[in-house]
């Protein structure tokens, strides 16, 4: 779970464009997906509440990033059918962004058939975007494992870990065969996931029952790193994900007139999700326990950024609209 809402909320908080994932279902039909994870949610209700929106707010753009669908050719088939019904205008080549498609041109192309505001279905190849993925910016992870990834880029070897707690984490990604413990979590089945918050919690319940949450721990334990507002080792994983987004800006726009995505939000690996369990944490409250949204409008308000195409934060609806202003604002 990235957000805290629905996506009509999204919009109320500032959200312009989704990562929109559908799943043909055997038995619900055409739904949603993260992962593993079926969100039983209908499609088509979905795009009925986009424009029940976009109605009442008739010169937003809102754009629906269609991609992963899951069920093969009929699961497209499923979402083209939907659109095609609803009158929403569909994108499914990036032609027009080669040749130097405007915004007013976008906003042309995604006027609705029955004048209901500005809604564009792309399902071309990437979405026309380079997602610009790093796996490795979790929120909460051990700094000699996080180093040891990235012995590429000479950085210094940090402190070993506590032993114990180590191992017991070790144990935890073991059960689910978890080798590489930097293996995105919307790689593990739903099934993975769960035996991995179960074996979490095991632990919190065991060795930790003395700890009112898992940051106590880490304040203790310089080597494990969390992204927490008032945690010791917070700069880490700051600085890690600051320096990424500058990367991303500062490689500037696609010489195929394709779009760059700024993943401003923590990723989640099969480390973090027994890290941020021992935390009583997830993607959303991540989010929140960092304010990484706040500090993120702060970045752009500064000018931080000369570029930015594609922003992606979780949970929209913590300074969601303040950070659109910023962005609108650049």
């Amino acid at each position: 779970k990235t957000q805290s809402v629905g996506m009509k909320e999204q919009l109320e908080c500032g959200a312009r464009v989704f990562d929109a994932r559908p799943e043909l279902h055997d038995s619900k039909g055409l739904v949603w997906h993260h992962g593993d994870v079926t969100v039983d949610y209908q499609f088509s209700q979905s795009v009925t509440d986009i424009k029940s929106w976009t109605a009442t707010h008739p010169t937003e753009l809102v754009i629906m990033n269609i991609w992963d669908c899951v069920g093969g050719d009929a699961c497209m088939d499923a979402v083209v059918e939907v659109l095609t019904a609803a009158g929403v205008p569909i994108m499914d080549s990036c032609a027009a962004l080669s040749e130097g498609l405007t915004l007013g041109g976008l906003k042309s192309l995604a006027q609705t058939a029955d004048a209901s505001g500005l809604l564009l279905a792309n399902t071309a190849p990437d979405n026309c975007a380079n997602s610009n993925y790093d796996e490795t910016l979790a929120c909460s992870g051990f700094v000699r494992r996080q180093i040891e990834a990235e012995e590429k880029d000479g950085r210094e070897r940090g402190d070993e870990e506590d032993a114990a707690l180590s191992a017991a984490v070790e144990r935890c990604l073991e059960s689910v065969g978890a080798n590489d413990p930097m293996v995105r979590a919307s790689e593990l089945t739903q099934s993975q996931l769960g035996t991995l918050i179960k074996c979490a919690d095991a632990l919190d319940t065991e060795s930790f029952a003395n700890a009112s949450r898992a940051t106590d721990l880490f304040k203790s334990r310089p080597t494990y790193y969390n992204c927490y507002q008032g945690s010791s080792t917070q700069s880490y994983p700051l600085g890690r994900m600051m320096a990424y987004l500058d990367g991303v800006s500062e490689a500037g726009p696609n010489k195929d007139g394709t779009l760059a995505q700024h993943q401003a939000l923590w990723e989640e690996t099969a480390l973090s999700v027994v890290l941020g369990t021992l935390a009583g944490s997830s993607l959303v409250k991540d989010e929140q326990w960092s304010t990484l949204n706040g500090l993120v409008t702060a970045a752009v308000q500064e000018g931080r950024w000369g570029q930015i195409n594609l922003l992606e934060v979780n949970d929209v609806c913590d300074g969601g609209y303040e950070l659109l202003a910023a962005l609108q604002a650049m």
